[in-house]
């Protein structure tokens, strides 16, 4: 019966060691004549033994009858050490031959001979050897970032990553190295400044902020990965930007004089012109006495002077005005508010009523137009000045059609036709498009110029300052026109203004 019995456990305890997930082996070892360990046999091997080795009935058989070139291994140097110290090993170790893999290994010393436990940790190995390649190519691009140190570390805020440890934020005294406390290695007076972002990326807070480092400006960046599993790392970046704030400073000493100088020559556009207009005012008004007394002595060829000198005189006086109005736009920079353009057209086609009616203009809005923030007054100008264009500039015995569309466009859209388009900003397109003379569009430009005409004063009425008007304004209000014609076939205006949800 306890024969029997014993038999059951046998088995019981055979089954558990088959069914384990580790290869189990048990060997004896075998001595020469002068009892030097020689070799070693199985005298058991469980299933999944024979199934990582790709070998069966190991049972019985010799190390060396399987793997002829076991006895050069470190295995069998180990195997003998644990058998004659009785101190266990545990190695992990590439064994080619057939296998061609990666095994942990760990042997325990068993009467004359030994236990193993063995796991194919092939794959493991591939990954770290993969993580070890990365983080070389981490480290070298790392080490190529000029003015750089790139600094990562764990939730204790120790170092566990760091490249360009020579940055004078750091303690001299100290040897910077991976595993030393952020807290130790951060000199004081910089450490007040970082250490709150620190331990609020602790917290999933990234920060980015400038710093004065010894004297030059430094961009500093604190984020952070927090993977599954509660694995953490911060990452704390801190470049030179020194020569850009210098290169910024530049710049900005450059927009103040061109500031000033377009504002001197503002104030001189508009006080020359303001004072231009007395003296007009008196030519304009001899003139007239002059036709008026004396008539009759001026003779035919007097009366033609008269007139050419009225003539220049009233030209120059809406050349006058309209360099008064150009210099006011850009002096008026009064706060935007919130104007709905469907009234300003609207406004605009009953102010060109009478001019409408006679042409039989068709405005045709398609659909309803946004509000936009901006100034009523000058808005209105560009509306009327658009339509205002289309009906001068109109076909002969055709009656004139404008028609206006709205859409949203991207920023990055517009960057083709507007460089002072911001990428991340919508905007809208409002377009003006008639059926009238049109231009050449090699001149699309030209026509926002001040007092540029592309046709003689005979032709068509105005002094050629109207679109340069347009555009100030919509620079004024962070926007753009731009145009675009053929020759008797018409033009197309459009207008962008910023994006604007009440």
């Amino acid at each position: 019966m306890k024969e029997k019995q014993a038999a059951t456990d046998t088995d019981k305890y055979l089954k558990i060691l088959n069914d384990s997930f580790t290869g189990i082996t048990a060997m004896e070892v075998i001595r020469d004549t002068s009892d030097k360990i020689i070799d070693f046999k199985y005298i058991f091997v469980n299933r999944k033994s024979e199934e990582m080795l790709g070998v069966t009935n190991l049972t019985g058989k010799r190390v060396t009858e399987v793997f002829p070139s076991f006895c050069d291994t470190p295995f069998f140097d180990y195997y003998v050490k644990v058998v004659e110290t009785g101190d266990p090993v545990d190695i992990t170790y590439f064994y080619p031959d057939s296998l061609n893999a990666w095994y942990r290994v760990v042997a325990t010393r068993s009467e004359d001979g030994l236990v193993t436990h063995f796991l194919d940790v092939t794959k493991q190995q591939e990954q770290l050897k993969e993580i070890a390649r990365l983080e070389e190519i981490y480290r070298t691009f790392v080490h190529m970032l000029e003015d750089t140190t790139v600094l990562m570390y764990d939730d204790q805020l120790r170092i566990t990553f760091l490249d360009g440890n020579s940055l004078p934020i750091f303690k001299e005294e100290i040897a910077i190295k991976e595993g030393k406390l952020l807290t130790e290695a951060i000199k004081e007076t910089y450490l007040t400044t970082l250490l709150p972002s620190l331990e609020a990326s602790l917290k999933g807070k990234a920060a980015s902020f400038e710093l004065i480092i010894n004297g030059y400006f430094h961009l500093v960046n604190i984020s952070f990965v927090k993977r599954e599993g509660n694995i953490f790392v911060g990452l704390l970046m801190i470049e030179s930007i020194q020569y850009y704030k210098e290169i910024e400073q530049e710049l900005q000493d450059k927009i103040g004089e061109l500031e000033k100088t377009n504002e001197n020559l503002e104030q001189f556009a508009y006080v020359a012109s303001h004072d231009l207009q007395e003296p007009l005012r008196k030519i304009r008004a001899f003139g007239d006495r002059l036709t008026t007394k004396f008539e009759e002595k001026l003779g035919q060829q007097g009366k033609d002077y008269i007139h050419r000198m009225q003539s220049a005189a009233e030209r120059m006086q809406s050349l006058i005005n309209d360099l008064l109005q150009f210099s006011r736009v850009s002096r008026n920079k009064g706060t935007l508010r919130t104007v709905n353009l469907d009234e300003v057209i609207g406004e605009v086609v009953n102010d060109l009523e009478i001019s409408i009616k006679e042409k039989d203009v068709k405005v045709n809005v398609v659909e309803p137009l946004p509000a936009v923030k901006g100034d009523a007054t000058q808005l209105r100008q560009v509306i009327q000045n658009l339509i205002s264009n289309a009906i001068k500039f109109a076909k002969e015995n055709v009656p004139p059609e404008v028609l206006v569309t709205v859409a949203i466009r991207e920023g990055e859209e517009l960057l083709p036709l507007w460089k002072g388009a911001i990428p991340y900003k919508k905007y809208y397109e409002i377009t003006f498009t008639d059926n009238g003379i049109g231009f050449d569009n090699q001149y699309k430009e030209k026509i926002f110029t001040i007092f540029q005409r592309l046709h003689g004063r005979g032709s068509y009425a105005g002094t050629g300052i109207g679109l340069a008007i347009c555009r100030k304004i919509m620079e004024h209000h962070q926007g753009y026109i731009t145009a675009d014609g053929t020759e008797n076939q018409g033009a197309q205006f459009k207008v962008f203004f910023p994006f604007f949800k009440r």
